[in-house]
């Protein structure tokens, strides 16, 4: 008698003499196979659906956003940088490529009005589904030096709004 390479079912040669042994063998093996796979998949279904029912409690799911944008040189309060997104940003990384003060990272957390960069600080406003800040000293106090590319991480929830 020969077996199938992955399950090992029994193959019935022609010249074998008939017996049910084998052909109930392999309905056992295939049902036993089939029982541990329905378990299985019952587990991951059960853990699955307390996941979904964590994920938008109160309407909030977690949300990412990446980007870049290039610095203009500008500061001030007439010149504050901001970002957009499709939902509300709580917390927002940022940080530069110029191998300078611009580099260090800023952490700007929701609904904090001020955060700090350089060690100068940076003037914070948060909007519903925005964020602009400004610093008053220079351009790498705000992170908006010219022709520097400064990249970001927002992490948020679906706006109610």
């Amino acid at each position: 008698m020969q077996h199938t390479p992955k399950y090992k079912l029994n193959l019935i040669d022609p010249s074998d003499e008939f017996s049910a042994d084998p052909l109930n063998a392999n309905a056992t093996a295939l049902e036993t196979q089939l029982l541990a796979r329905e378990a299985a998949e019952a587990a991951l279904g059960t853990r699955l659906d307390a996941l979904a029912a964590d994920v938008g409690v109160h309407g909030k799911n977690c949300r990412i956003a990446t980007g870049s944008y290039t610095g203009t040189g500008r500061y001030g309060p007439g010149n504050p940088n901001s970002l957009s997104f499709d939902f509300c940003p709580v917390c927002v990384l940022i940080g530069g490529t110029a191998n300078t003060t611009s580099d260090w990272p800023a952490a700007l957390l929701r609904p904090c009005p001020v955060s700090s960069c350089t060690g100068d600080t940076m003037h914070v406003q948060w909007q519903d589904k925005s964020v602009s800040w400004y610093g008053t000293n220079y351009e790498d106090s705000q992170l908006n030096s010219g022709n520097v590319t400064f990249y970001y991480v927002a992490f948020g929830y679906d706006s109610e709004n």
